[in-house]
């Protein structure tokens, strides 16, 4: 498929021909102005033209074929009785080197140009000649044809540049928004992930964990053990499943009030109720569980930020949860409270080697498990600037989960404000020193 360019090429190249052949036909030629006899007949001229004419036809392609060939062929044509029509070639000729050939093409032609016109007249004043004006007029016909094409030439190449160059910001810049476009769908589909990711946590260590004590303990109160159990011990259990329901009511509410943009994105946890909570859903199922909650770690979780705070209470919660699930018979152990430079977060449960028999009272395992406890609370402490481990024990009978967060990063949350961001923690040198306050008295009245 022949290209709009060479089309318009094929056009010049026939314009020249018929302009060469018309101004031929006219019978005025340069050496017949400067008296200069010539032996060559005409019609070889007119084939000279003719081929120079011709070579126009790759003015865009090939440009320095046209300057050699409708270059040389017109400068001869100018020297031979010859018409205008050698003058338009020869323009043409230097026009199409500057414009369309290379960086290096158009400066040889320019100086090329400029050498010939000096040469020219400096001729003309150095041979003794008897018509000045002619001569005169040959000079200024040289200059104009071989100093006005580049000079004409070179400015539109650089407006053709600049036009490029514009084009390629223009270009540029359509692109740069359109992956800014692209960029900012992307966040917002990220934005959008982590918010279900979050509300997912929300759910699985809030709702879940609850219903789970619920679960855990209704099948409790099934067992023979429970029905020879004082009244006390069984309206604690009572209670505590009025309580975990409620609570699991309450924050299934909040959820969807949070689908519904009736509610902030986040849920925020009152630090002093939740381990109050978190206790009594332990002392139900374990009556003599040791449970140490410091009021230092409930100030500063207090004074921390909401988003903070509830990072570390839903691990405490899903902890709890896990050892309803899980714990076989014996001593458990929960500590929240300030060791040093840390929050730390300590849990003990002994491991139940009969957990998946048939015989084990209660709910299988896979009722209540759905297998993402441990990574989220893995993520949630990590997220925070924490570290997490959970794995059997030394001695292979106890389940450990240990949780840190590092107390300058809570400290710091506080100054954070809503934007849900944890700054980095200042450095443990300017950090104020926490002296943990003495254990807060538990109430034993749930343990029967």
């Amino acid at each position: 498929m022949v290209s709009p360019d060479t089309r318009l090429d094929v056009r010049a190249a026939a314009l020249y021909v018929a302009l060469v052949v018309l101004l031929w036909s006219a019978g005025w030629s340069i050496s017949g102005e400067l008296a200069l006899s010539s032996p060559v007949p005409r019609s070889v001229t007119l084939a000279l033209l003719l081929v120079a004419a011709t070579a126009t036809l790759w003015r865009k392609r090939h440009p320095g074929l046209v300057l050699t060939i409708t270059g040389l062929g017109s400068a001869a044509a100018m020297v031979l009785p010859s018409g205008l029509g050698a003058v338009f070639l020869q323009f043409e000729a230097v026009f199409t080197a500057v414009l369309f050939g290379s960086r290096v093409l158009a400066r040889f032609t320019t100086g090329l140009c400029i050498a010939v016109t000096a040469t020219v007249g400096i001729l003309a004043l150095m041979i003794p000649h008897n018509n000045a004006s002619v001569w005169f007029a040959l000079v200024l016909q040289t200059a104009v044809v071989l100093l006005i094409p580049p000079l004409w030439a070179w400015e539109v190449r650089h407006h053709r540049q600049a036009r490029t160059e514009a084009e390629n910001a223009a270009r540029t810049q359509k692109e740069l928004t359109a992956r800014e476009h692209d960029l900012a769908q992307a966040r917002a589909a990220l934005a959008v992930q982590e918010h279900r990711r979050r509300l997912a946590q929300d759910l699985h260590d809030g709702v879940a964990g609850h219903l789970s004590a619920v679960a855990l303990q209704t099948a409790a109160l099934r067992t023979e053990g429970m029905r020879n159990a004082p009244e006390a011990t069984r309206y604690s259990v009572l209670e505590s499943i009025r309580t975990a329901s409620v609570d699991a009511l309450t924050e299934m509410r909040t959820l969807i009030d949070v689908l519904r943009d009736q509610a902030p994105a986040n849920l925020h946890l009152d630090p002093q109720r939740a381990t109050e909570d978190l206790e009594a859903r332990l002392r139900a199922s374990f009556p003599q569980a040791s449970v140490t909650v410091e009021n230092g770690a409930v100030e500063l979780l207090s004074q921390a930020s909401p988003e903070a705070a509830d990072t570390v209470i839903r691990v405490a919660q899903e902890t709890v949860t896990n050892i309803l699930k899980h714990a076989g018979p014996g001593t458990v152990a929960f500590r929240l409270a300030v060791t040093g430079e840390d929050v730390a977060l300590t849990a003990v449960s002994p491991m139940d080697s009969q957990m998946g028999d048939s015989s084990t009272v209660g709910p299988e395992p896979a009722e209540l498990t759905s297998g993402v406890g441990l990574r989220s609370m893995a993520m949630r402490t990590q997220d925070l600037g924490g570290s997490f481990h959970a794995s059997p024990a030394e001695d292979g009978r106890r389940w450990m989960v240990k949780a840190h967060w590092p107390v300058a990063v809570l400290q710091a949350s506080t100054t954070s404000g809503q934007s849900g961001r944890v700054p980095e923690p200042p450095d443990p040198q300017s950090a104020p020193t926490v002296h943990p306050a003495r254990r807060r008295p538990l109430d034993h009245s749930s343990a029967g």
